[in-house]
């Protein structure tokens, strides 16, 4: 993946906590009396220390006191069955990370869970691996994340864990930052046992249920469609996959995905490319369905996504030497208009002129 590549690099910066600064206790006199006679420099900071504890909590409203309150989720209560304080002090600090059992004010709302990141050796990872999602702000404090965005990228937290561990003398930090991300994944394999072996077992039969669609539903992953005018597969990424329950008919995905086209901003004068969007609907459905039998499904799923690369890679190509000027060229196949808000269809078998320019002019 794109971000194991800067791991070595970004592990050498110290590490800080993303609710509470590390503070080291000098002052400027004892920063002066703590320089060593020899060269004048500064002893080495403590590390950070690694906290691997988790901490469950259930936050419910008490109609009693008339406010909201956490309290500590029993322990027979797991997220398959079933943000942080608001007070100056911080009796999460720690802790790795805090699972929240948000229980809402209505008795037909189930129960949803958060997790709420406190170690500042997880932050890092989840920087690292889950890196830019819309909806998620690495700078928010407290940092709350979707155990079920986690799981989406559970195997990629596995192999950055594997990739740091394989270097040959870790530093202190590296060492905490593997011990963390190992207490992460521990806490999914053991709460998250039933789901994940479910998982497992439809994508490896190339099948998947609307209950863990999340699990393929990875965002930056390629996914593929068809064009509504050709019928062709395209490539798109994913950019984000919401899940809604809207007050009238079934649960849906949202799936908001980009690809690439031509900068028209200055019509006559094409200056290069930009990213435009495209949304997907994808509704509840009932029992097991084949992944390929979807509206938009990752590219790894089709049963020769690897021509297919190939295809998209040399279309591609053949796309960006046509995109701009003119052109003339015999084409074959399918074309279309629009006229009157409708998208008329018909078969090509003739010369036509690649004209971006005068399309966009008239």
């Amino acid at each position: 993946m794109p971000f194991y590549s800067s791991v070595r690099s970004k592990l050498s910066k110290p590490l800080r906590s993303a609710t509470h600064p590390v503070v080291h206790g000098y002052n400027n006199e004892k920063v002066e009396d703590a320089r060593t006679e020899s060269d004048g420099t500064l002893p080495p900071q403590p590390i950070e220390p690694a906290y691997l504890k988790i901490k469950k909590v259930d936050h419910y409203y008490s109609r009693w006191q008339k406010k909201w309150k956490y309290a500590n989720t029993g322990s027979n209560v797991i997220p398959e069955m079933r943000v942080a304080p608001s007070d100056s002090k911080d009796e999460w600090q720690q802790f790795c990370f805090v699972v929240v059992r948000e229980i809402p004010d209505g008795a037909d709302i189930p129960p949803y869970f958060r997790i709420v990141v406190k170690s500042p050796y997880l932050l890092r990872a989840c920087k690292e691996v889950v890196g830019e999602v819309v909806g998620v702000s690495w700078t928010v404090v407290p940092l709350q994340l979707d155990p079920k965005l986690l799981m989406t990228f559970l195997p990629q937290f596995i192999s950055y864990r594997d990739n740091i561990s394989a270097k040959k003398d870790l530093s202190e930090e590296e060492k905490n930052l593997v011990d963390t991300v190992d207490t992460l994944i521990n806490y999914f394999q053991k709460d998250y046992q039933s789901t994940l072996a479910s998982i497992k077992n439809l994508t490896s039969h190339d099948e998947i249920t609307f209950e863990v669609l999340y699990a393929i539903l990875v965002p930056r992953s390629i996914m593929i469609t068809r064009n509504g005018l050709t019928n062709d597969f395209q490539a798109l990424q994913l950019t984000s996959a919401n899940l809604f329950y809207p007050d009238v008919g079934l649960p849906y995905y949202n799936i908001l995905l980009e690809g690439i086209d031509v900068d028209d901003s200055e019509a006559l004068h094409i200056n290069g490319y930009r990213r435009i969007q495209s949304r997907i609907i994808i509704p509840a459905f009932q029992g097991t369905l084949k992944i390929t039998s979807l509206e938009a499904y990752p590219l790894e799923y089709h049963p020769d996504h690897e021509n297919l690369r190939d295809a998209f890679l040399e279309r591609g190509k053949k796309w960006v030497q046509y995109a701009a000027g003119i052109h003339h060229l015999f084409y074959e196949g399918t074309g279309g208009a629009r006229a009157n808000g409708k998208l008329l269809k018909y078969n090509l078998n003739s010369r036509v002129m690649v004209d971006r320019s005068f399309d966009l002019a008239h």
